[in-house]
């Protein structure tokens, strides 16, 4: 149902709104995966390369 008065015209333009808002929170909530998992990739590289370290140094 669509309306041409000005209350149609605002719920038209809060819906809008609300679904770029949707859109965004989607878009950040990706983004913030893909930096936990680089991030837990880079920690585990971390953690292997020390071990890699001390087993050199013991020798």
């Amino acid at each position: 149902m669509t309306s041409n008065n000005e209350m149609g015209r605002l719920a038209a333009a809060l819906r809008k709104m609300q679904e770029s808002l949707i859109a965004t929170v989607n878009s950040v909530r990706q983004g913030t995966e893909a930096i936990d998992s680089g991030v837990s990739e880079i920690a585990a590289g971390a953690r292997a390369g020390q071990g890699v370290g001390v087993a050199a140094l013991s020798f």
